[in-house]
């Protein structure tokens, strides 16, 4: 493949450079450089004089630079566009030979075999990872990469299965066992292809005992085993398992939430709502309609409904307060009100407003039920309001959508005043408009139509149309509990109500019927021995994971300093970069891992008195060099701090000194002010200061 002359003038430009600084170039008996698609062989100790191997690395780094730069101008967000595989192709050529100068520089190899992969020639990746692992053999993603694509080369699956077989055994021993998890996982889906599922369930196995860091194949196992585990208890252990692949992933906590809830266990699903709240906080992400709608039910079933109800009314009425003390405070300025909300504007959301209600009609305070509805219906007419308005409907909303909003609200308006027993006579005249939808749903209907019957006093036929509709509807049952203790039969009561409290359990109904139960016997329902059992399973989980998502610096310690404390015009600039695991957990490594190993370098350069400031400075850097860490295992890199334009400019600085440092920010992300910002769980520091000393005797040197 060869490169286009405008690409080779650039080269060519940037040796000229490293003339034009009074270094010299190889000589011209020098070993020639190896075309691209060979393997270079690495220069032995005393095979060449140092000043030919320092000026071949200032060569190559400067050729390479000329590479980075150039990706790095082709990416521009604001218009779209972005690096494509062309780019990456001429970016790899450049770098081929800046590596051939140099071959035993891991920066620019690594950056080569970046190139290639985004070029989408797997064949060059394949012989540039060979010469990578001989310069770094603790490489282990590396190792798995080489491993696999040997293994993939293989013309059958019986062939691909034995060897997997070798690796897996005696003659593999000696190969990290996070390399051989992955492997094995490999071949468990190979051997589900064939139709050998005692087989592909065997090695997924072994690929989990192997390392436990390996998510996929908790993942795997999790979806393959939870049908065919007939109890509640080992599913939630293979739950257990892909919490210790990744304790950082708020998807994992949401479904041992939830599956704790559903079983009864209440005090240990709030330990992990509450994770999950702070896992999706740390994320920036924003908890979806269910999941509120778990947590309140949880909140609710470990404080209880009447703290639920204090918190969720002490929240709106203390918002309220505040915009009347500011709304008053600024009539007595004589000033104007136009820029301070309405405090009646302060409302609940829709699954909040549905929660108070329930909740308030769960106690059977009559005031709290009275309130609750009040402000509930307040809600929903502002809401139906918005949406009957086209102009004021979210941006985007259809007609289809909004009517179909519009039904959903005015059908659990009418609900939850049948359930409290209050306004029945509007939500008499809203069945009736009901009735006219024809994409009413037809099962909801009848039963609010029964639970009507049973508010106007109708019983014996209300008792009939609910007892048919239970075994379909279970809210239906629900109001079957409500009918009863109109009927004043309170044995009746408490033992639907305590039925239904086991079988509901996670959900608002779930919580109404306990709460029921507290109030006609003064005591909650006996927890199963499942939740028991879940519950002490849950609690063996080590509290050091609260701890870890609190804190960051609970599991992971990132320390950064620079090679050297002054360099000169033509030197490498290097930042040793340190991890250490100090956890008593194993975790993954690597991009979106427990432990992130992607790095912004963010150089902070002040000359003189004056701080430099031009965009595209930072670099990324992917330290992709290990499956998992170990607790307490310490891993460090030392990487190639001004690769792109950084170098470039530093080196046109011609006589003048500077200071630079530079923020190192972990998993990083973009924040609304334009800042980066370290990524969720990750972490962020700086290099000490080091001198740039552009003298002639720098130079020199």
């Amino acid at each position: 493949m060869s490169m286009q002359p405008a690409l080779v003038s650039s080269v060519l430009a940037a040796l000229l450079a490293c003339v034009a600084a009074g270094q010299s170039l190889p000589p011209e008996d020098a070993a020639p450089i190896a075309a691209p698609g060979t393997q270079p062989d690495l220069p032995a100790a005393g095979s060449a004089p140092a000043v030919t191997l320092t000026a071949q690395g200032i060569a190559s780094r400067a050729i390479a630079r000329v590479a980075m730069a150039d990706l790095k101008l082709q990416t521009d967000p604001a218009t779209n566009r972005y690096a494509d595989e062309r780019d990456y192709r001429v970016a790899a050529e450049i770098i081929e030979v800046a590596h051939q100068l140099n071959p035993a520089d891991q920066d620019i190899l690594r950056l080569l075999i970046q190139a290639w992969t985004s070029a989408g020639d797997a064949q060059r990746v394949d012989e540039l990872n060979r010469v990578l692992i001989r310069l770094d053999p603790r490489d282990t993603v590396t190792q798995l990469a080489l491993v696999s694509t040997r293994i993939n080369r293989l013309q059958n699956v019986d062939e691909r299965l034995a060897a997997y077989e070798k690796f897996l055994g005696s003659e593999g021993a000696a190969l990290d066992p996070g390399i051989r998890s992955r492997l094995a996982m490999d071949a468990a889906l190979l051997k589900r292809e064939r139709g050998d599922d005692m087989g592909f369930a065997r090695t997924l196995a072994t690929a989990c005992q192997l390392d436990p860091t390996n998510k996929d194949a908790a993942t795997l196992a999790l979806t393959y085993f939870a049908d065919r585990v007939p109890d509640v208890i080992g599913r939630f252990e293979l739950l257990t398992n892909v919490l210790k692949a990744d304790p950082f992933d708020p998807e994992v906590h949401a479904a041992m939430a939830e599956e704790l809830a559903s079983a009864g266990a209440v005090r240990a699903a709030s330990r992990f709502y509450i994770t999950l709240r702070a896992l999706r906080n740390a994320r920036g992400e924003q908890l979806s309609a269910q999941e509120i709608a778990e947590i309140l039910v949880s909140e609710w079933n470990l404080d209880g409904a009447d703290a639920l109800i204090r918190k969720l009314t002490g929240e709106i009425e203390s918002g309220r307060a505040e915009l009347r003390n500011r709304r008053e405070r600024i009539a007595a300025s004589g000033e104007l009100l136009a820029e301070v909300a309405d405090p009646a504007e302060v409302r609940l959301t829709v699954p909040f407003e549905r929660t108070r209600v329930i909740a308030s009609a769960a106690l059977g305070d009559p005031e709290l039920i009275s309130y609750a509805v009040a402000e509930a219906e307040e809600t929903f007419r502002r809401i139906l309001e918005i949406l009957a308005t086209p102009d004021k409907r979210p941006e985007g909303m259809t007609e289809e959508q909004a009517a179909f909003t519009i039904q959903s609200l005015k059908t659990e308006r009418v609900w939850l005043r049948l359930w409290s027993g209050r306004t029945t006579d509007q939500a008499a005249a809203e069945i009736e408009e009901l009735r006219t939808d024809p994409k009413i749903d037809a099962a909801t209907l009848a039963r609010m139509e029964a639970c009507l019957k049973m508010r106007q006093g109708r019983l014996d036929e209300a008792a009939k149309d609910l007892a048919a509709l239970s075994r379909e509807d279970i809210l239906a049952a629900v109001a079957m509990g409500i009918l009863a203790e109109i009927r004043e039969q309170k044995d009746q009561a408490v033992a639907l109500y305590s039925q239904l409290s086991e079988r509901l359990s996670g959900s608002l109904a779930g919580a109404f019927c306990r709460t029921r139960v507290i109030q006609l016997t003064g005591k909650a329902p006996s927890p199963t021995d499942t939740a028991r059992k879940l519950q002490t399973v849950a609690d063996s989980i080590p509290t050091s994971i609260e701890a870890m998502i609190a804190d960051p610096r609970r599991f992971v310690d990132l320390r950064v300093q620079t090679v050297s404390s002054e360099v000169g015009l033509l030197d490498k600039i290097e930042i040793k970069i340190t991890l250490t695991n100090t956890s008593n957990f194993p975790l993954a490594f690597g991009p979106d891992q427990p432990i992130n190993s992607r790095f912004l370098l963010s150089p902070i350069v002040d000359i003189g008195v004056r701080r430099l400031a031009l965009p595209g400075l930072q670099e990324v850097v992917w330290l992709n060099r290990r499956l998992r860490l170990m607790p307490r295992e310490q891993f460090e890199a030392t990487v190639w701090a001004d690769p792109g334009i950084l170098g470039g400019v530093l080196q046109r600085l011609g006589g003048t000194s500077a200071r630079i440092r530079w923020r190192v920010v972990q998993g990083f992300k973009l924040n609304r002010t334009g800042f980066y910002e370290p990524g969720a769980m990750c972490l962020s520091t700086e290099t000490p200061t080091i001198c740039l000393l552009y003298t002639s005797d720098a130079a020199d040197e």
